[in-house]
């Protein structure tokens, strides 16, 4: 039996604190719902609300967390998801939930505007940049 250290770090490994941002009052049953057809888990994933709001995911696998923070914000039930790891320490109460990455895809911009300049005009308008992906034009990638 491993000791209770390593079990610690296993489950919140596998653990996410989630917030929902929604006009909606969203009762548990339905978030399980929505969550077990949006995301396809494994068996045996635990759903707690832990305040208004705020809950806490155990999925039975770690990459199902990981896939789950690195692809969020989710849209969910008329509002947004935010997905955060638990902290090492293991206190969700910890996690900032002030800042979240999204990202923005800007259609029908036309070709001769799709430039670096242009990308970082539109992010800063929005917040601050982490990252600007590639740029395509004419189904080729740009420079």
């Amino acid at each position: 039996m491993a000791n209770n250290d390593e079990l610690g770090k296993d489950v919140i490994e596998r653990s996410v604190v989630v917030r929902l941002i929604t006009k909606k009052a969203i009762f548990l049953g339905l978030l399980r719902a929505v969550l077990a057809r949006k995301w396809r888990l494994a068996k045996g994933w635990k759903l707690e609300e832990v305040a208004a709001n705020t809950f806490i995911i155990c999925f039975s696998k770690r990459h199902e967390a990981e896939l789950n923070v690195t692809n969020a914000p989710w849209r969910v039930c008329d509002g947004f998801m935010i997905v955060k790891p638990i902290p090492e320490d293991g206190q969700w109460r910890s996690v900032d939930f002030s800042i979240s990455q999204v990202w923005v895809k800007v259609y029908e911009l036309p070709p001769r505007f799709w430039t670096t300049k242009n990308a970082t005009a539109i992010v800063e308008r929005i917040g601050s940049e982490a990252s600007i992906d590639q740029m395509w034009k004419n189904s080729f990638p740009t420079q």
